[in-house]
């Protein structure tokens, strides 16, 4: 808005004072600069936000990836590993994860 500003103020003046053509050659020159600064940014910000996001849906799958091969492993163990768990039956905590998600076969 303000760039259709300068112009039309710029056309009435018909840019015949040399000060008044100094004057809007620089308004124009930087409300032209802000606005792509502001572009700029906004972009800058957009990427930034992506990036994280990617971030976050990265490190959620690793998490999956890492809790589906524990409860594979685990439930692929044998009955002499049993012996070494916690002795209030319950298990560690993952292994009560898995079993509440029905990944881990108890033997």
């Amino acid at each position: 808005m303000g760039l259709l500003r300068y112009l039309l103020i710029a056309k009435l003046e018909g840019w015949t004072y040399r000060h008044k053509t100094v004057h809007y050659y620089l308004a124009l020159k930087f409300s032209v600069e802000e606005e792509e600064e502001e572009e700029e940014e906004e972009e800058e910000e957009e990427e930034e936000e992506e990036e994280e996001e990617e971030e976050d849906e990265e490190e959620e799958e690793e998490e999956e990836e890492e809790e589906e091969f524990f409860c594979a492993y685990t439930s692929s163990t044998t009955r002499s590993s049993l012996a070494f768990r916690p002795s209030s039956g319950q298990g560690s905590v993952a292994e009560r994860s898995c079993r509440s998600q029905g990944k881990f076969a108890s033997h």
